[in-house]
Order: C-alpha cells, then structure tokens, then sequence
C-alpha cells in the first residue's frame, strides 16, 4: 500500500499493518488528512511517526482527547510542552505540568495556575529544580 493520500494515511494510522509506512509520508499528506479526516487526530497524537509540523497543529487544535495524549508524550519536545501549559483544559495542562520536558520557564508559569493540582506539582519541581534545562543553542527540536 502506497501512502499518497489523505485518506491512505487514515487507513494505514488504524492498521497497525501499515505502521513501518508512516514515515515515508509527505508532511502535506499529513496535514490534509488531519484537515480533512480529524478523528484520525488521535492516532496522529500517538504515533512515532507523525511529524512535528502535525504535532504542533495537534497542540493547537480542537480535540482535547488528542491535546491530551499528545502532552503523554515522552519524545515531546519542550515548545509543545509550553503551548500545551497553555490549553484552556485543566486535563491537558496536569499533563504538561508533568512532562520531562517541561522547562523552568514553563514550571514558572504554572506555579500560579488556578488548579491547586498544577499549581503545587509545578512549584514542587521548581523547588526539587527537576526540569528541562535549555542549553543557549538549543531548540524545538533538540
């Protein structure tokens, strides 16, 4: 099976015969399919294979299951982990408050969260200093 498709990939992310395909799909094709087919948004939060590009139109978009799932991620990156500190769901931003990857910068942020929860998990990794730390030449992608 080829993956030229939105709706190819939409089939392949359900079909865990098609997984080792993932990666060849054009980063286009995977945005046209969480355009045009969103249920598959969850899928796409979970796989390995989803491109960052997707994971950050994810970050942003209207499924708070996905939001959710993709903040569960271990290989987040650390500037999706700060957007997701951001959601309005209280669930997405208990997840974000968690993350390994989540920065001081981020912690800082959440230690004035309205959520008790959020609030004390962030001012207790502040304290501990169990966070993310950025070296100056490091990016999104690091």
């Amino acid at each position: 099976m080829t993956i030229d498709a939105p709706a190819d990939l939409g089939r392949a992310l359900l079909d865990p015969e098609h997984a080792s395909k993932l990666h060849e799909v054009p980063v286009g094709v995977w945005l046209e399919c969480l355009r045009d087919f969103p249920e598959t948004s969850f899928a796409m939060a979970h796989s390995r294979e989803t491109p960052r590009e997707v994971l950050a139109a994810i970050a942003i978009g209207p499924d708070v299951r996905s939001r959710s799932r993709l903040a569960m991620r271990a290989d987040l990156d650390p500037e999706l982990v700060r957007v997701l500190a951001g959601d309005p769901d209280s669930g997405v931003v208990g997840h974000a408050s968690c993350h390994r990857n989540a920065t001081q910068q981020v912690l800082e942020a959440l230690a004035t969260h309205p959520w008790a929860k959020v609030r004390d998990r962030a001012l207790d990794r502040l304290r501990r200093r169990d966070y993310r730390r950025l070296s100056p030449s490091s990016g999104p992608d690091d």
